[in-house]
C-alpha cells in the first residue's frame, strides 16, 4: 500500500539522520543529494545529522555505501536499509514510502 507522497525544499547542508523504514522512492527536481546507504543488518537510528557528524570530524555511517542523486535522478531504497542523507545544495523534490505491514514478505 503507498503512503501519501512526501514533497520536501531544504536548503543546503540540511538533510535527515540515520533511519529506516519500508521501501520507498525519492525523486530529485532540483539540486544534489549525498546517500549514505547500509544494509538491513547495519541500519540503526541517529539523533545525528550528517552535517553535524562531518563538521566534528566524524566518519559518519562507517562502512555505508554512497552516491550523489542528482537533479532528475529517482533513487530506490529498499526495505528496511539504513539511509542519510546530506543537501549538498538547495534540493526540491518527492519520495513516497510504501506501507510493508499487511504484506507477507519471507526471506
Amino acid at each position: 500500500r503507498r503512503r501519501p507522497p512526501q514533497f520536501y525544499l531544504g536548503p543546503a547542508y540540511s538533510g535527515s539522520n540515520s533511519h529506516y523504514h519500508g521501501p520507498a522512492w525519492n525523486g530529485l527536481a532540483h539540486g544534489r543529494k549525498l546517500w549514505y546507504l547500509s544494509p538491513p543488518e547495519d541500519a540503526y537510528y541517529s539523533s545525528k545529522r550528517p552535517y553535524d557528524a562531518l563538521r566534528d570530524g566524524e566518519d559518519y555511517m562507517t562502512g555505508s555505501r554512497h552516491c550523489l542523486q542528482h537533479a532528475g535522478d529517482v533513487l530506490f531504497v529498499p526495505r528496511l536499509w539504513g539511509h542519510a542523507v546530506l543537501n549538498s545544495a538547495t534540493c526540491i523534490g518527492c519520495a513516497q514510502e510504501y506501507d510493508m505491514r499487511n504484506i507477507d514478505v519471507k526471506s
